[in-house]
């Protein structure tokens, strides 16, 4: 076909199809088939993004009991409510901006999109530690969930279209395998170091905690620059024009109603929808009560919290490099057998994981690393999971009011399951917030285990 639309003679004309194949074929990451205009750049550019504000984002629960109890004087006993009234604040910062971050996704540059996210994340972690009372950490709290918000919408929106259809597993695995390397190397042995290193350099608590949130920030900078020139340079909209705030909420509702249609439409796409209840909670509970329960443990045995923070560490990076293994793990089998099963098995076998701290007697001991290399395994697999059945079922004009539905869901989960997880962190259990994350995660699975004969 000629650039006028007219058809070429064969007889007449020179063949260029082995041209034209070689230019049209995608590019690759090893055995990983990257989508149409996508470079390996954009993936690497992504995967430092994604690292670095996760580092950021996680920081902030593993630093709690340093900025509230070290740094703004709170009494002990009320560390789990309060981590948990933050924590809500968080989240409700998520749900009042998501769906409007879902559908401006769909229409602005997301890599400017991403860049903004980035931005808000960094100045959020250069506040947090300036904060004087409880209230100023609420609003910065509640910043840093804007900014988490959009980087997650922005991000997952973005990352839809990198792979090829026939590599979407593999592709997930390399991702996660990047991400979850990066911040279990960060996080595991060196920001939970980090307060202990500042302590020995003969800072007090209030520099110490200052320091180390601004040494983290640093992450941010790159970030942003890649951000802005690394990611694909993605136009949603066209420049011409103005998103105006009416136009916005009509184009919001219309959005959202065709992925509720595409929804009755598809049972599986049902299934994604009902699984995002627990994949963020799951995540959530971990990275908010992990690093409590040790801490509130070590205090019962007179350790001290720089010193339970290097258990921390340890048991995180257990964790991570379980996550790592059960996503490799599931992202091969992905590529091989039915995805629906392969995530209602995930969803199971976290459930049961989320159980297994109430067998726990000494977190310290073996059994307590036992957990963590579990609740990681699984976790890695339902990560993997949901993320390639969202991208599968998920059509390509929605993807962004898809990822906003999604994390709607999730964070009324999250809000319920962190509020709620204070309380019988303070009053029942250190281990009970994980049981109760267990309880929602079998409610969710009575409702999807019919899907699969739609599978």
């Amino acid at each position: 076909m000629s650039a006028a639309g007219v058809p070429l003679s064969t007889s007449d004309e020179p063949d260029f199809s082995e041209d034209a194949s070689v230019a049209s074929a995608p590019r690759r990451i090893g055995a990983i088939l990257l989508g149409e205009g996508i470079t390996p750049g954009n993936v690497f550019s992504y995967v430092y993004v994604g690292i670095a504000t996760i580092c950021i984002i996680t920081f902030f629960p593993l630093m709690q009991p340093y900025v509230l109890v070290d740094h703004l004087g709170l009494s002990r006993e009320h560390l789990g409510q309060t981590v948990g009234q933050l924590s809500f604040i968080q989240n409700m910062a998520v749900f009042c901006f998501v769906t409007i971050f879902g559908t401006i996704a769909d229409h602005v540059r997301c890599n400017r999109f991403v860049a903004l996210s980035c931005l808000i994340i960094t100045v959020a972690a250069i506040l947090y530690p300036l904060s004087t009372s409880l209230a100023s950490a609420r609003a910065i709290i509640f910043l840093l969930g804007i900014g988490q918000v959009a980087n997650n919408v922005a991000l997952v929106a973005t990352t839809m279209s990198y792979p090829d259809n026939r590599s979407r597993g593999k592709y997930a695995s390399l991702i996660s395998l990047c991400m979850i390397g990066g911040v279990t190397l960060f996080s595991g042995q060196f920001a939970s170091r980090l307060p202990l290193l500042l302590k020995h350099a003969g800072y007090g608590p209030n520099q110490m905690v200052r320091y180390a949130f601004w040494v983290v920030a640093l992450l941010g900078l790159p970030a942003i620059a890649l951000s802005m020139f690394g990611l694909k340079q993605d136009v949603r909209k066209p420049s011409s024009g103005s998103i105006h705030l009416g136009t916005q909420f009509k184009t919001l509702a219309t959005n959202f109603t065709e992925v509720f249609r595409h929804a009755r439409r598809q049972p599986r796409f049902q299934m994604v929808l009902f699984a995002a209840l627990v994949t963020r909670s799951d995540y959530a509970v971990v990275t908010t009560y992990l690093s409590l329960w040790v801490i509130a443990s070590g205090h019962r045995h007179n350790i001290d919290t720089a010193t339970a923070m290097k258990h921390v560490g340890a048991m995180y990076t257990c964790m991570q490099v379980a996550t790592i293994s059960g996503t490799m793990a599931t992202g091969w089998l992905l590529d091989k057998f039915n995805r629906t099963i392969l995530l209602v098995a995930s969803l199971t076998a976290v459930t049961g994981a989320l159980l297994s701290p109430l067998l726990v007697k000494d977190v310290f001991a073996m059994g307590g690393y036992l957990v963590v290399v579990v609740i990681g395994l699984t976790e890695g697999a339902l990560s993997s999971s949901m993320s390639t059945v969202m991208a599968q079922e998920a059509p390509s004009g929605i993807r962004g009011s898809t990822v906003g539905i999604v994390n709607l869901i999730g964070i009324v989960s999250v809000a319920f399951i962190n509020y709620a997880g204070g309380v019988v962190f303070d009053r029942w259990s250190y281990a009970a917030p994980f049981a109760l994350m267990a309880a929602l995660n079998i409610l969710v699975l009575s409702r999807v285990i019919p899907f699969l004969r739609h599978r």
